[in-house]
């Protein structure tokens, strides 16, 4: 039968669509708030400033990427807000509990190794790549390629990589002024913008396949 609905390749609305975009929007807020809260106003706004303007360029190299089979807004929205807010706040969460009960066992350089060589890969990789597979489960009709894959994979990550570099540069402006901020830029930014592109995109070539 005829289904203008599926023929669009849009979804229907629903109150679960509802209550999903109301928990993203407060979970948001909340991390939002701990940001400001943590760096201050001035250093929060600088940081993000810093870290979505370059965001929207390497973003549109994914959709040149996926020129010839685009993909709908829902899902690459979903994708980034997965990233950016979901993958995010719950890695900030699960590292700074294992950051705080290595540091309190071992000291702080060993502490904040181990968070960064132990809990952070793994924590970090399995919330993004859940965004990844939610994506394969609900927009299954929107998925049906590697390339798909690597490109839903991207966009999370780069929601991830861009609020994460608001604290890196946040913080680099706190501490080392405006000449600290440039620098971390030129290395977050500049010659490794595509690091979590790339660790997630393992796992959209194999939603993919």
């Amino acid at each position: 039968l005829y289904d203008p609905v599926r023929e669009a390749g849009k979804s229907p609305r629903s109150l679960g669509l509802g209550c999903a975009a109301l928990f993203g929007g407060l979970l948001a807020f909340l991390v939002l708030v701990l940001t400001v809260s943590s760096l201050g106003l001035i250093p929060s706004l600088l940081g993000a400033l810093t870290a979505f303007v370059p965001a929207v360029v390497y973003l549109m190299i994914f959709l040149w990427l996926d020129r010839y089979d685009p993909e709908p807004f829902a899902p690459l929205a979903f994708a980034f807000a997965w990233g950016a807010i979901f993958a995010i706040f719950v890695s900030g969460i699960f590292n700074g509990i294992f950051g705080h009960a290595a540091i309190s066992a071992l000291g702080s350089s060993t502490g904040d190794t181990l968070t960064g060589i132990i809990s952070a890969p793994f924590i970090e990789e399995a919330t993004k790549g859940l965004g990844v597979l939610l994506i394969w489960l609900l927009f299954r009709r929107d998925f049906d390629s590697v390339v798909d894959g690597i490109v839903y994979a991207g966009v999370v990550a780069l929601g991830f990589a861009a609020v994460e570099n608001v604290d890196y540069y946040g913080r680099s402006f706190i501490e080392a002024g405006p000449g600290g901020l440039v620098s971390t830029f030129l290395l977050r930014g500049v010659l490794a913008p595509f690091s979590h592109v790339l660790f997630t995109s393992m796992t959209g070539i194999g939603c993919g396949i």
